[in-house]
Formats: structure tokens, C-alpha cells, sequence
């Protein structure tokens, strides 16, 4: 059987797909399956923007200080939007200027992305 023959969940996981839930073991299959292909693939990840830089270093100190409390990562993602949207303008350049210099070095280290 070719695969273009086949659903996309016989594709990755070679059975057939019985729901499209997300806490079906075939989604989560497919879900790991196509994050290790990228991951193997060589492909070029996206340079962050500035959201993202702010996120990576508030993020680990707001779970820091709430653990414990049941909070979940969509907790934590809200929670770092509102702080995002709070945040001055001074801040918010900081982490613009912070995601040109990645910008700079992605495009030094990926010149045909």
C-alpha cells in the first residue's frame, strides 16, 4: 500500500486511526513521531521574537514560585500574556533589541532560511 494511500495516522503510526481526540494514544503517537522527524530532519528552527525571549526568562521564575499550587502551563502561559501586555515600553525594547541580535545571529548561522 502506497502512502498517499493511507490516513495520516496509518502513516505514522502503521495502524489505522480509531479517534482524532487529543488524549488518544494514536494522537500522541503521531504528536511524538512528527516532533522526533523534525527534530532528525535538520530542520531550521524559527528565530525567537521578542514574546518569546521575554517568556523564556519569566516563565521558569513564575513556576518556580508557584509550585506547588496545581497551576498548569496554560496558567503559566496566561499568566506571562497579561504580564507581556503589562509590561513598559522600555522592557518591551529591551527584548525587541534582545530578538534583532538573535535575528542577526540566526541569519549569520542560517543564510539560505
Amino acid at each position: 500500500m502506497l502512502n498517499s494511500d493511507r490516513s495520516s495516522a496509518e502513516a505514522f503510526t502503521g495502524t489505522p486511526h480509531q479517534t482524532t481526540t487529543r488524549d488518544s494514544a494514536a494522537y500522541k503517537c503521531i504528536g511524538k513521531y512528527v516532533s522526533l522527524k523534525r527534530k532528525q530532519s535538520g530542520r531550521v528552527p524559527r528565530p525567537p521574537n521578542a514574546f518569546i525571549l521575554f517568556r523564556s526568562e519569566t516563565q521558569p521564575k513564575l513556576v518556580e514560585k508557584h509550585k506547588g499550587t496545581g497551576k498548569s502551563s496554560r496558567d503559566f502561559s496566561a499568566m506571562v500574556g497579561q504580564m507581556w501586555r503589562e509590561e513598559s515600553p522600555e522592557t518591551r525594547k529591551r527584548f525587541s533589541e534582545m530578538a534583532a541580535e538573535r535575528l542577526a545571529q540566526h541569519r549569520s548561522r542560517y543564510p539560505k532560511y
